[in-house]
């Protein structure tokens, strides 16, 4: 149950990073 937990945390941080990335590059495409 423990490692379920890890790897549903790790796969939300990941959804966040993405979210960040997206978020990123959309102000930069904005700029230009």
């Amino acid at each position: 149950m423990k490692s379920v937990c890890i790897f549903a945390g790790s796969s939300l941080g990941v959804k966040e990073v993405f979210k960040d990335l997206a978020i990123s590059l959309g102000q930069a495409l904005v700029k230009k």
